[in-house]
């Protein structure tokens, strides 16, 4: 288990890491409000360029999606014409 300075008592096991919350979240970037209105497939290779600890996931608004925090993972909300409705944000 990872040792952290937050004392955090959760942590996340992913694959082959374990991760405090606290690392995940304020070493990098949370939210991409500056993706609202562009493509979402442009917005998804944006967001996982910009944190290659993401996989950015393009849903269509209004399909329903697990409720579970995923700190590796950024859902891309797109309209019917793909354009990104609500800012892109990890969980």
């Amino acid at each position: 288990m990872l040792k952290c300075l937050c004392t955090s008592a959760f942590t996340i096991t992913y694959g082959w890491e374990n991760t405090c919350w606290c690392q995940v979240y304020t070493r990098r970037k949370e939210a991409w409000p500056e993706l609202v209105g562009e493509k979402g497939d442009v917005a998804a290779a944006k967001i996982e360029k910009e944190n290659r600890r993401v996989h950015a996931v393009v849903v269509l608004e209004g399909s329903p999606v697990t409720l579970d925090l995923n700190p590796y993972r950024v859902r891309v909300f797109v309209n019917k014409y793909g354009l990104v409705v609500d800012p892109p944000r990890i969980g």
